[in-house]
């Protein structure tokens, strides 16, 4: 067998195309290592008080002044102080000068102060209540199964009264592993789920979350609970799209598959989302929730379930870029016909033919050198254009 070292050079090639192609998907390039569907999240408070050197309840003694660098900062006085770790609370010394802390907005009243750096501080706003979940609040864990168990601990606090109480919760599970999430789902209670999922009220990008827990609930249990769950789901993906824009509806979709397994391509098939006519928003969430089914097959669909579903939206004008781009990444090759159908594309979209061209040279296939030497019969220029754009950062799919 020969070494790595003298692999033909057209291999290293093809290896280079299917790295540029993974790329040029964005998010594709690796696994991912939190939640998918959550959106961008404030730190957690468990996690900025694990990494300060002092943490304290303050209360505010002036008006917030603007910075030179354009950051608001204001002073306050330190009441107590409380270890990164532990509940127990003591008096800060009654002569300690205020502190000049940065914050998001000017505010009146206690605040809970971190200190990451020496004289580094950070404010926020808090109440009692607030005070309170910070102190008790676990610790990070490294290891999965005492990850998993410090995340149940955040269940109880999902969409408390008190909003910053339930953001942060909400942020604890948006920066988990998925694998931390899923052995954490006992602490789920399905009938909030539920309820969630059917409340308009509540953000949207938090239902896309609520949709998945409640795929694990209806995955994990029996009975009722899990009735509920798969009922709520069903209902929440089926809700007509009221408009162009909704966020977490990937994060449905992604509840839906862990939820429904091998079935769940019958569901996506009888809500029109494979139509050409779809949504290309509703289509692209459908992509994103592949795209996580890909990396965790063994909760939702087989690999080979995820390649067909994805090879039906490369009939869709709006995603075939972004299609072909998985499917390299998959290494789909028997996709080659279809892929290479689309080049007439390229017309319309100046961005598929790169695509396309990128995909052919990294499949291995004799059918697919075959392809590249027909189009070049065909239209030299248009494929040498397209090869070369290969080589050039793309803008990123999905």
């Amino acid at each position: 067998m020969r070494s790595p070292a003298c692999l033909p050079t057209m291999e290293f090639v093809r290896r280079g195309l299917l790295t540029t192609l993974l790329l040029a998907g964005g998010a594709l390039g690796a696994t991912a290592t939190a939640c998918p569907f959550c959106g961008p999240v404030p730190e957690p408070l468990a996690t900025r008080r694990a990494r300060s050197t002092t943490v304290a309840i303050a209360e505010t003694v002036g008006p917030a002044t603007v910075a030179a660098d354009g950051s608001r900062r204001q002073r306050l006085q330190l009441l107590s102080v409380f270890p990164t770790i532990g509940n127990r609370v003591e008096p800060a010394e009654p002569d300690r000068l205020p502190v000049l802390a940065t914050v998001t907005a000017e505010f009146n009243g206690t605040a809970l102060l971190f200190e990451a750096e020496a004289g580094n501080w950070q404010a926020l706003a808090a109440d009692e209540l607030l005070i309170g979940y910070c102190l008790t609040a676990p610790a990070p864990q490294d290891r999965q199964a005492a990850a998993a168990e410090r995340l149940a601990w955040f269940a109880r606090w999902l969409e408390h009264p008190n909003a910053a109480i339930a953001a942060d919760a909400y942020a604890e599970y948006a920066v988990a592993p998925f694998a931390a999430v899923r052995d954490a789902a006992g602490a789920f209670d399905a009938n909030r789920l539920a309820d969630w999922l059917a409340d308009p009220a509540v953000d949207q990008q938090r239902r896309g979350f609520y949709g998945l827990a409640a795929g694990l609930v209806a995955r994990q249990r029996t009975g009722p609970a899990a009735d509920h769950c798969r009922e709520a789901i069903m209902t929440a993906v089926s809700a007509p799209n009221v408009s162009d824009f909704r966020a977490g509806y990937d994060g449905l979709l992604a509840g839906l598959f862990i939820a429904a397994g091998i079935e769940a391509p019958a569901v996506i098939e009888s809500l029109g989302l494979l139509a050409t006519a779809a949504s290309p928003v509703d289509q692209r969430h459908l992509l994103q929730a592949l795209r996580f089914c890909w990396e965790e097959p063994a909760d939702t669909l087989p690999q080979p379930a995820v390649v067909a579903l994805t090879r039906r939206l490369l009939a869709s004008p709006n995603l075939a870029r972004e299609a072909v781009i998985d499917l390299a990444r998959y290494q789909a090759w028997d996709a080659c016909d279809a892929v290479v159908a689309l080049w007439p594309e390229g017309a319309h979209d100046p961005l598929i033919r790169p695509a396309i061209a990128g995909y052919l040279q990294a499949c291995p296939t004799a059918e697919a050198q075959q392809a590249l030497t027909q189009l070049r019969a065909t239209d030299n220029d248009a494929v040498e254009a397209a090869i070369k754009a290969t080589r050039l950062p793309l803008p990123a799919a999905g």
